[in-house]
This record gives structure tokens, C-alpha cells and sequence, in this order.
């Protein structure tokens, strides 16, 4: 696959972002918080996430406070991988941080991958993504917010920062994802349900199944609910999954949805991947829908671009564990949306 190169404003001084990416409570503070990180050339990073076995670790080549940070893959789907941090201070006072992640295996040579394209599977075998955005955002975890029990920590004002913006860009996204996938999901036939979708694991049926039940699902994480237990799926008709787009789209308009953790999928998690996995379910298994139904998915550019990058920050993972397929060959130019369906192991030009 590409490298992974992103750049983000952030409005905060150099040393608060550095501390952000490479101290163990600052990694708390927005990405996971089963993690550990020892500070200095040699040291060690730790990142836990839930339905993987063991942590990814990755070791500090370079580092340079308030500067730089890079770090080298040892294991998982990092190996051999570098995340190289450039923390550069704008004439403003705020900061741009620069993050690449390089040396991934060609397209040809795949890691980890699943040998059946496209298959996708439940949130509950989706690991915590690594999450660095293209805005000042990220869909992992922000942490309980400290600003009712620690105002002045130096944390704080980052992290709300990034949350807010993070509801900002999601939330359109989600919003007319939802809404392209009740359109879809009103206009499926009766006669479509045994047909074939790009997800060779589900027929149309099963689809709506899945995805109806996941957004309901999501709906309750937004809203801090207890989940259903595993013997409560429901058969769910095209009426019903339209509904629970709408519910889901509905519940994640809240910035409030988005702070601390929640349950979905494998238990507890932070609110926020829970938001980016609904937003990855509407536009990846919406497009899969539309497809199998012969009717267009239709969203805009920017929605489109959300979905490729967060497509492209959980993919090497997804691949890994069996949730996306071998990447397909995408044209560099090609629209953003069939840059993601790519990346997730979709043809774009799918066709029963």
C-alpha cells in the first residue's frame, strides 16, 4: 500500500503536542489508553487494543523534544514500519504536525491479508485503529474528558480541541452516509434479498441484517447505552435498516457522544473509534447495498475524502485480522470514494 502521509493544525504550543505523541499519558489523551511509552532514543512504545493478541511495540529511533519524533515497527503489521512525528510551529503560535507512515509491502506483496476480498465482518473483530487525521482529529480514543476533575492539566485544552473537531468532520459525514443508505435500503426489492453483494460473506439479506443491526447498535454506543446481548439479533427488513441509519446518524449529531468510552462491538471502547467505525459501516456496506441492488451510492467529495482516510488508517489492521480484503488497485486520481472501496478490498467496479 501507499505510504500514509497527514498534516494537521493543532492549536496548542510545540512542547503540549510532543508530549501528546510520545508520553504515556499523552497517548492516553487521544489513541488508546492501554499504552506505554518510554521517552528517549531506545525506548519503547506499547499499544494495546481490544481483539488483539498481543501489543504493538514500536521503538524510538529519533527524538527530538518539541521537534520530532520516529518510531520503528517491531511487530504486527508495523514491522519494519516507520512513524516519523514533525512537530513545526506556525507563524501564529499554533502548530502543523507532519506524520508519515512509511514502508509498507508493495500492493503485489499484502500483509496479513484475508484471502477473500471485500469480506467484511461485525465490529466485535476490529481492532482499535492507529489514528493520526488529516484535521486536527483523531477517531481513538480522547479519554474521559479531565476538564471537570483536572481544568488546568495541560492535556485538556488539546484534547477538546480534537474532539470538537472531530464531531465537526465526522458528523456531516455520517449524517449523509445515513441518509444515502435509508434511500438505498427503502428501494431494495423483495426479489434482491438472496442476491450476491461485493461482501462475498453476505447475500443482500444478510447484509441488511448486519448492517441494520450495527446501527442500532451504534445508535445505543452514542448514547452511552447498555448493548444488546447476542441472542437479540434481529432479521431486519429495508424499512427497518433505513430507520436505523437514520437513528444512528441522529444519536452521533451530539458532540457529548463522542467524549470517553463506550460499548460496541467487543465491549468497551472509545466513543469516538465507535463514531468512525459507524461512518466506515454506512459508507463501505452502503456502497456494498447500492451495488448488489444495481443503484448508485451517491456521496460528496468531502464525505467522500473522511471515508478514504478512515478507510486508509484502519486498513493494514483490517487486513490483519481478516476484515478487508487484499487492497485492489486504485488510479492515484481515481474519486476519493473508490480510492476507500479499494483500500478496503473492494473493486469499484463490482458487478454480479
Amino acid at each position: 500500500m501507499a505510504d500514509i502521509a497527514m498534516r494537521l493544525h493543532i492549536e496548542a504550543d510545540p512542547d503540549t503536542v510532543y508530549a501528546a505523541i510520545s508520553t504515556t499519558e499523552g497517548i492516553h489523551g487521544w489513541f488508546t489508553t492501554t499504552a506505554t511509552a518510554a521517552q528517549g532514543v531506545g525506548g519503547r512504545h506499547e499499544l494495546s487494543f481490544p481483539g488483539v493478541p498481543e501489543p504493538w511495540r514500536l521503538r524510538v529511533t529519533e527524538a527530538e523534544p518539541g521537534k520530532r519524533l520516529v518510531l520503528a515497527g517491531e511487530n504486527g503489521p508495523w514491522t519494519d514500519t516507520t512513524q516519523t512525528y514533525e512537530v513545526l510551529t506556525r507563524p501564529d503560535g499554533d502548530v502543523t504536525l507532519r506524520f508519515t507512515h512509511s514502508g509498507f509491502p508493495a500492493v503485489d506483496e499484502p500483509i496479513g491479508t484475508s484471502p477473500t476480498a471485500g469480506r467484511r465482518s461485525s465490529p466485535s473483530s476490529r481492532p482499535t485503529p492507529r489514528r493520526v487525521n488529516r484535521r486536527p482529529s483523531s477517531p481513538a480514543d480522547p479519554g474521559r474528558p479531565p476538564r471537570l476533575t483536572l481544568p488546568t492539566h495541560p492535556m485538556t485544552h488539546l484534547t477538546e480541541r480534537l474532539m470538537n473537531t472531530q464531531h465537526s468532520t465526522l458528523h456531516p459525514a455520517i449524517r449523509e452516509c445515513a441518509a444515502a443508505v435509508a434511500a438505498t435500503a427503502t428501494a431494495v426489492r423483495g426479489d434482491q434479498l438472496g442476491d450476491r453483494t461485493p461482501c462475498e460473506k453476505f447475500t443482500v439479506h444478510e447484509l441488511l441484517d448486519h448492517l441494520g443491526t450495527t446501527l442500532m447498535s451504534s445508535a445505543r454506543a452514542a448514547r452511552k447505552e447498555p448493548q444488546a446481548g447476542e441472542g437479540d439479533a434481529l432479521s431486519m427488513s429495508p424499512a427497518a435498516v433505513a430507520e436505523a441509519a437514520e437513528l444512528a446518524a441522529s444519536a452521533w449529531v451530539d458532540p457529548a457522544a463522542y467524549e470517553g468510552t463506550t460499548e460496541f462491538g467487543p465491549g468497551e471502547m472509545p466513543a469516538a473509534f465507535a463514531a468512525t467505525i459507524t461512518l466506515e459501516e454506512l459508507a463501505l456496506h452502503g456502497w456494498d447495498l447500492a451495488r448488489a441492488t444495481g443503484q448508485t451510492f451517491s456521496v460528496g467529495e468531502e464525505t467522500a475524502e473522511v471515508a478514504l482516510g478512515v478507510v486508509e488508517q484502519i486498513a493494514d489492521q483490517a487486513r490483519a485480522n481478516g476484515s478487508f480484503g487484499p487492497p485492489v488497485p486504485v488510479a492515484f486520481d481515481a474519486p476519493a470514494f473508490h480510492r476507500a472501496l479499494g483500500a478496503s478490498g473492494r473493486n469499484p467496479e463490482w458487478s454480479d
